[in-house]
């Protein structure tokens, strides 16, 4: 779970670069294009908000981990954000890790 925390955090503060590195090369998200691929990151960090207007940061909540091995696990969390227009954005997610040597 911390590494999804990690991620949720570089969303936060646009880091595409960790999220590009913590992205399996073998996975639906990995664009072989890394600058179109900073270009998209960048841009939806920009376009959604991880923090309320207070300061409070939105989180994300754990709901299950099951592991499959001693080196992949399957995390389902929902994730929390704004939108445009300060709208609230929910987002269930179930990711697959894989922890490579």
């Amino acid at each position: 779970v911390d590494l999804i925390r990690a991620r949720y955090s570089a969303f936060a503060y646009r880091m595409p670069g960790y999220l590009m590195r913590t992205t399996d090369q073998q996975g639906p998200e990995y664009v072989r294009d890394a600058i179109k691929w900073e270009k998209e990151l960048l841009q939806f960090c920009d376009q959604y908000k991880f923090k309320r207007l207070s300061g409070d940061v939105l989180g994300i909540e754990f709901e299950e981990c099951t592991y499959s091995g001693p080196d992949v696990a399957y995390v389902q969390f929902r994730a929390y954000m704004l939108g445009p227009g300060q709208t609230p954005v929910e987002i269930l997610e179930r990711s697959k890790l894989t922890r490579y040597q």
